[in-house]
């Protein structure tokens, strides 16, 4: 029997270690996400990206728009253990910018997590009351 919850506590602890997102691991993920292209500058992408973020309720950890970029994470749920969200906000040039998202679940056997990313880009896109340049 001690053997048996021996085993059950190092496979949690196993699982655990393995499919974990944090988010300096996502902070480095920039190139990996959905991106769109919009015909805005980046001085005025910035505040409405933050806006959006704030609309879906999910708290932000760390920006700097100087590196062009947000961090946020969402806490446990009753289905989730919560998802890690970065949002990287680059100029293309003086009137186009791309707005990336990567939205990862913080434990990687989490089924029930939110991707983010439709509905951030929906909220974005809301504000804007424009349609993006796809990439």
């Amino acid at each position: 029997m001690r053997r048996f919850f021996f085993g059950i506590f190092f496979l949690s602890i196993l699982l655990t270690a393995v499919g974990c997102s944090s988010l300096s691991e996502i902070r480095n993920l920039e190139g990996e996400g959905k991106k769109n292209i919009y015909q805005k500058s980046v001085d005025e992408i910035w505040p409405i990206v933050i806006l959006s973020v704030n609309d879906l309720g999910i708290p932000i950890i760390e920006t700097n728009k100087e590196s062009g970029y947000v961090l946020a994470k969402r806490g446990m749920s009753v289905g989730s253990y919560g998802e890690n969200i970065a949002i990287f906000v680059k100029k293309q040039n003086d009137s186009l910018t791309s707005v990336e998202i990567i939205s990862k679940r913080r434990l990687a056997t989490t089924v029930f997590a939110t991707d983010w990313t439709d509905s951030f880009f929906m909220m974005l896109e809301n504000r804007l009351k424009i349609q993006p340049n796809k990439k």
